[in-house]
């Protein structure tokens, strides 16, 4: 199975989601420094235009018939300069010259936007006071916006820059802490490399701690190969040596018989069944669960229907009994599966009367697979025997006394075990229990 085939960089996905997090971060805090820069301004704006209305408020209790003495700001002075004032009573009414010939609103009190000359646009404060003698007055002070507009501008062009400036730390701190996150795998893919050319079978290098777990995932994945590679030059060297002398028999017979002379068939038969035992013996060895990827499972249910029906043709005159549910996902190989299927239900077969029954089921995380045949059985006294190659205790059955054993091996090989007892059929019942998982 190959994996990724499909390449995205790690780096491109990372540094592009910090320049949406960064451009979405800084555009967020600019709007909210912003909006505390003008609430902040407003503040001020409006604290002078309050101090300026104080005094105003002086102004028409110590001088009525001229209150303007009080207003010191040469602001005041200069026509629609932008700074205004206006006092106004049941018999009189003052303005700053900087009003000219215009009026301010005063039937509101408190803090306004108003229209001003010239079209400007006015923060407006009202307020009623009574002078000393008992005169209502309604005064006012009013600033232009214009000039808290200019701070707002200014402040902006300040804090682009520096928003600039901060967003290319950001993102160049990213970098390096990507360059930095991402070495131990740059090390981790040298050292693969590595393994093609020299003697080590595993990586010894030391990683942190978020990658040693895949540093050791993989250390147990080429451990398992090597295993493999050895365990498979093993066997094939076992099989030719196991091989070398029956072959050479069976050479020899068939060279006599070229020279019409006779073939010992004795010696013929016995040189086949060495072969055919050396080739059991090499199908129980060369499986197990090693050749397995993690993970990987098999339909047991399936391989024993198919098992099934092989065995209906090979004993048409044997009623078989099949039970097993529709789909049954076990951590076998097939062809283990088919070796254990087809060796016991062969087994019941040769053995039994008329009937045998095969039963497949899962229990508490096993597979567990019931044969029963109505033959004669096995003593309890030899059922340790029959599990040993090579062991028959009839000699008038065919067969080379390794079925039994080949199952017990495989089996023992996936962590389960195999039991034999008595039938309720009357003859021999052969459970075998397998795990459905891999073992933690």
């Amino acid at each position: 199975m190959r994996l990724g085939v499909k390449r995205r960089s790690l780096t491109f996905r990372v540094l592009l989601g910090a320049v949406i997090w960064v451009t979405f971060a800084l555009g967020a805090g600019g709007v909210a420094v912003l909006e505390v820069f003008r609430s902040s301004a407003l503040r001020q704006f409006d604290q002078r235009i309050t101090e300026e209305i104080a005094l105003l408020s002086v102004g028409v209790a110590r001088t009525p018939g001229d209150p303007g003495q009080q207003m010191t700001s040469p602001s005041f002075a200069r026509v629609y300069s932008g700074l205004y004032w206006q006092a106004q009573s049941a018999e009189a009414t003052f303005r700053s010259r900087s009003l000219w010939d215009q009026s301010l609103d005063l039937s509101v009190a408190g803090f306004q936007e108003a229209d001003g000359p010239d079209g400007q646009k006015l923060r407006l404060l009202a307020r009623r006071v009574n002078a000393p003698d008992g005169t209502a007055w309604r005064i006012a002070i009013a600033a232009d916006l214009a000039a808290l507009d200019r701070e707002m501008r200014q402040f902006q062009r300040g804090l682009i820059p520096a928003a600039a400036l901060l967003a290319a730390t950001l993102l160049c701190a990213a970098v390096l802490l990507l360059r930095s996150a991402l070495g131990p795998l740059v090390r981790l893919r040298r050292a693969v490399q590595a393994l093609r050319q020299d003697s080590e079978v595993t990586i010894v290098e030391q990683f942190p701690a978020e990658v040693a777990p895949l540093v050791d995932d993989l250390n147990a994945v080429l451990d398992k190969n090597t295993r493999l590679r050895e365990h498979g030059r093993a066997q094939a060297a076992n099989l030719a040596h196991a091989l070398k002398t029956p072959a050479a028999i069976l050479q020899n017979e068939v060279d006599r018989a070229r020279q019409g002379g006779e073939i010992d068939l004795d010696l013929t038969n016995e040189a086949i069944t060495r072969i055919t035992e050396a080739a059991a013996r090499h199908m129980s060895a060369a499986t197990g669960p090693d050749g397995l990827a993690p993970g990987q499972r098999f339909d047991a249910s399936a391989l024993l229907e198919e098992t099934g029906r092989a065995i209906e043709r090979l004993f048409p005159d044997i009623l078989i009994e099949r039970e097993s549910p529709g789909s049954l996902l076990v951590r076998m190989a097939p062809a283990d599966q088919q070796e254990v299927f087809g060796n016991l239900l062969e087994n019941a077969g040769k053995w039994a009367r008329s009937r045998m029954k095969v039963t497949l089921s899962s229990t508490n995380g096993s597979m567990i697979l019931r044969v029963e045949d109505d033959g004669p059985g096995v003593p309890g006294s030899q059922r340790g025997r029959v599990l040993q190659q090579g062991v028959r205790l009839d000699q008038q059955v065919n067969g080379s006394g390794l079925g039994l054993a080949i199952v017990d091996e495989i089996v023992t090989k996936y962590e389960g075990h195999l039991t034999l007892g008595e039938s309720e059929l009357g003859g021999l019942l052969v459970e075998v229990k397998v795990p459905l998982t891999e073992a933690a």
